[in-house]
């Protein structure tokens, strides 16, 4: 048969005008679809007023600046909140779903007499759309609250709570109007305070609360599930049949602020600069208290360390409430925090309770004194320690019977801290709360009692102090679970998210524990520490079986088969070589400097009086930023253009939060120029600028970021005083080495780990 070539073209004609057919229809189609709009983002079951910038005063008053939220202490407790302005009226606009309550505290500093009818404290609300069914708007502001300090005389002494159900109000939208008034509402002798304003729902609640119980200075081994007496820690033994206790956890510093700083964070020390020179936590990282914040969650911290609790030390972030006594016991400590439980009126919760008891010094009560106390023993401590210095810095050696007695009084201090933990179980099973609870059981670091021929903590990473307790009850942890795998505190911020259903950041160093009990995580992870308070500055890794301890100065390493030899007594890595370079490649990598900064201490002894260090410090290629912390009435510190001068009394002990500023460069800057004086006078052997204890010549140098070791040795020494003016810095860099330059030391020691070429 004939090909008809005309016959193609006409089918070809027919297939396009059916496709264009169907693309016709198919966009009729989809034209005539409704498209449903994106469903807004769920908003949280609380919403803190905090996050909220208030309007100030009525309409015709200047709303401009807005104030800010501040931090303030009454009782020991400090919360964010707001001064009553000049104009004595804060405003927030609100949009109230059902159930709505509003929880605050209130304060009241003054330095004059008040007396009835001098102060009014209210809250008004003016509804503004969707009135209630009951009829129309009002045209007077709905009043809430209305009182005086007559009827709560507390408020001059503490924080006043005060809880109002806006039920009847909602669902609506207008503004809420915190008012203070009367004839003495604008003395400059009166302060009042609204802290912590927060809206919440009761039925949008996800009924689970969040319960870190963070024990300081708390050996492995000093409890009686992981080998210590069964006379020591009973209570935790009833505790660890409901819970899942995990073998080879590991803190990440072997002292406070950092270790505590990663628990909070899931982060390294070294990424959040949560260092010794850094003196605190930065306000860059996010800590769980911010996250659960943000998701509706009544957030407080109740500790008795000063890394914690003094104003700058950055573990606020997130907390509603602080509340931080340096002598409070784990009982005073278990009451505010059954006290903040009960003052969160149903809302989800997250409290830190931090418990300094275990810590120096050593002064157990009898009862618990006498569970191990042994008649026998000669010295000096057999009912109280605080030798602290000599035993630590080595001018005293204590005897076998000595160091058995005040091992004793700290295994006292341990079981006081299980009798109270007694308590505080009891108080949440007396709320029913059990079981709607995580309760994180963890420490921040240990004790050495000459293990490794050293006394106390913050000095080694060996794990008498970094090898920890932790213990987790709560839905996805196993009653009586026991877990051998190796994990870190920066663990538990995961573990935290994933049992509440939020999502997890891509940026955490840590896993959620869940996920280790579930998934059979290879037990090879590594998990890593670092950072002294004293001593050269050293970090750790733990692949297991092994574990490598380098030193960031000297950059001498050390290796132990933890399976092999527990106490880590014998260094294998002459002979493991290969193992020993690989760990050290993986702490290089792994803790690093983060940032670029300078950092300047100035810090006196015991043994000496305060002087006044005054000056100038220039970045020629420019300052970023500035931040000084624990400055004092009398310290002052201004900023021209890249020029910092400065009047800094020294402080009293180095040891602890210490007057330190911290100096962010420019991109590119680098070179540091100080021209500093003491007294008025020569400088001479009280500055050391180099990032060591090397004085300078004159109180006349210029530094370079690049001339700081890789790691420093911290001004702590038997033989030493470590009163002066430091500096150190650290430079931020790619790994690779890619456009840093790096002293000539470190790219060796980076080349032959094979980091650079």
């Amino acid at each position: 048969m004939a090909y008809n070539q005309n016959s193609k073209y006409e089918r070809a004609a027919f297939l396009s005008r059916i496709i264009t057919l169907i693309f016709i229809l198919t966009i009729i189609q989809l034209s005539c679809t409704p498209v449903e709009p994106p469903l807004p983002p769920h908003p949280p079951p609380a919403d803190s007023l905090l996050f909220h910038t208030p309007l100030i005063g009525d309409e015709s008053d200047i709303r401009i600046p807005s104030p800010v939220p501040e931090r303030f202490v009454a009782d020991e407790l400090s919360v964010d909140g707001w001064s009553c302005p000049p104009e004595k009226i804060l405003r927030f606009p609100v949009d109230l779903r059902e159930n709505p309550h509003l929880s605050f505290l209130f304060h009241c500093f003054t330095t004059i007499p008040i007396r009835i009818g001098d102060l009014i404290f209210k809250i008004d609300y003016i509804p503004s759309e969707y009135p209630p069914e009951s009829g129309e708007l009002p045209t007077e502001p709905i009043v809430l609250f209305d009182t005086t300090p007559i009827e709560f005389p507390t408020c001059f002494e503490t924080w006043v709570h005060q809880d109002l159900d806006l039920s009847s109000h909602a669902p609506g939208r207008g503004e809420l109007r915190f008012i203070i008034d009367g004839p003495l509402a604008g003395d400059p002798g009166l302060n009042f305070i609204w802290g912590e304003p927060v809206i919440y729902y009761p039925s949008e609640m996800k009924n689970k609360n969040v319960l870190i119980i963070g024990v300081d200075t708390l050996r492995r081994d000093a409890l009686s599930v992981y080998g210590a007496s069964p006379l020591i820690t009973p209570n935790l033994e009833t505790f660890v049949e409901k819970a899942t206790t995990f073998n080879q956890a590991r803190s990440q510093a072997p002292w406070t602020l950092p270790s505590f700083a990663s628990m909070i964070t899931g982060r390294l020390p070294s990424e959040i600069n949560a260092m010794s020179y850094t003196g605190h936590l930065p306000g860059e990282a996010d800590t769980i208290g911010e996250i659960l914040l943000k998701n509706g969650f009544a957030t407080s911290t109740i500790c008795s360390n000063p890394w914690l609790g003094y104003p700058q030390s950055g573990f606020h972030q997130g907390m509603e409430e602080l509340w931080y006594r340096y002598d409070a016991t784990a009982g005073a400590e278990v009451d505010k925090a059954l006290d903040f439980i009960d003052r969160t009126n149903g809302r989800d919760w997250f409290c830190f309770l931090h418990f300094m008891d275990p810590h120096t010094p050593y002064h157990p009560r009898e009862q618990f004194r006498d569970l191990l106390f042994d008649p026998f023993l000669e010295g000096s401590y057999s009912t109280y320690f605080d030798d602290v210095e000599p035993w630590k810095s080595g001018e005293y050696i204590p005897t076998d019977s000595e160091l058995q007695q005040v091992k004793n009084l700290y295994l006292g201090e341990v079981a006081y801290v299980d009798a109270m933990l007694a308590q505080l179980y009891k108080g949440l099973e007396d709320r029913g709360l059990l079981d709607n609870t995580l309760i994180i059981f963890a420490a921040d670091h240990g004790e050495e009692f000459f293990d490794h021929g050293g006394f106390e903590h913050g000095h080694t990473q060996y794990d008498e102090l970094v090898h920890m307790p932790l213990i987790i009850m709560g839905e996805g942890f196993p009653a009586g679970g026991v877990i051998d795998t190796s994990v870190g505190n920066t663990d538990i911020f995961p573990s935290i998210l994933k049992y509440l259903d939020l999502d997890i950041p891509d940026n955490l160093h840590g896993l959620p524990l869940q996920n280790v009990i579930n998934d059979n995580i290879d037990n090879s992870r590594p998990i890593f520490g670092e950072d002294n308070t004293r001593w050269s500055q050293r970090k750790f890794v733990v692949e297991w079986p092994y574990k490598c301890i380098l030193d960031f100065v000297s950059f001498e390493a050390k290796l132990f088969n933890l399976a092999d030899d527990p106490g880590e007594l014998t260094d294998i890595s002459a002979d493991n070589t290969d193992i020993t370079m690989h760990l050290e490649a993986d702490i290089i990598a792994n803790m690093h400097p983060s940032l670029s900064a300078f950092y300047i201490w100035v810090t006196r002894s015991l043994e000496s009086d305060s002087k006044l260090y005054t000056g100038t410090i220039t970045l020629p290629d420019g300052i970023d930023s500035v931040e000084a912390l624990e400055f004092a009435e009398g310290d002052t510190w201004s900023l021209d253009g890249n020029v910092l001068t400065f009047s800094i009394s020294s402080s009293q002990t180095f040891l602890g939060p210490v007057k330190h500023i911290v100096i962010t460069p420019s991109e590119g800057s680098e070179t540091l120029v100080a021209s500093i004086q003491v007294q008025g006078g020569n400088i001479s052997d009280l500055f050391f600028p180099y990032g060591d204890r090397t004085p300078a010549e004159s109180g006349d140098v210029t530094v370079h970021l690049s001339d700081y070791p890789f790691g420093f040795n911290l001004p702590y020494s038997a033989d030493q005083d470590f009163e002066g003016f430091y500096i150190w810095g650290t430079k931020q860099f790619d790994i690779s080495g890619n456009g840093v330059e790096l002293n000539e030391e470190t790219r060796a020691q980076l080349r032959s780990l094979g980091y650079l070429d």
